[in-house]
């Protein structure tokens, strides 16, 4: 297999990917706000939740989407969570759409 040969599949895996993390980010997202945890007073732990201390759920803290309270209690700044949604659109679908165009021209090429 050459390199060109390869190139559509690590396309589709790339978008894929990305499809995967914004569909994690939502859960969370949904989560927090389906338990009504979406202030300072309301904040629960990830246990309460079901939710785990992962990559995804870090990322939504890095970008204070969901922050700490008290030890090992969270909450969904709804405000936030609104805006990173809107900015991760903007980003991510021309990415995705990107990618697919770039598996299509990598076809084309293979053909």
């Amino acid at each position: 297999m050459t390199p060109v040969d390869v190139a559509p599949l690590i396309a589709v895996l790339v978008c894929l990917q990305a499809i995967r993390v914004m569909v994690n980010q939502n859960h969370y997202v949904r989560e927090f706000s389906q338990a009504g945890a979406v202030s300072p007073q309301a904040s629960k732990t990830l246990s309460e939740l079901e939710l785990s201390d992962t990559r995804i759920f870090r990322i939504l803290v890095r970008h204070r989407v969901i922050e700490q309270t008290a030890q090992d209690q969270w909450f969904l700044d709804p405000q936030r969570a609104a805006a990173f949604r809107a900015r991760r659109f903007k980003v991510a679908l021309p990415t995705i759409a990107l990618g697919i165009i770039g598996v299509g021209i990598a076809w084309m090429l293979v053909r």
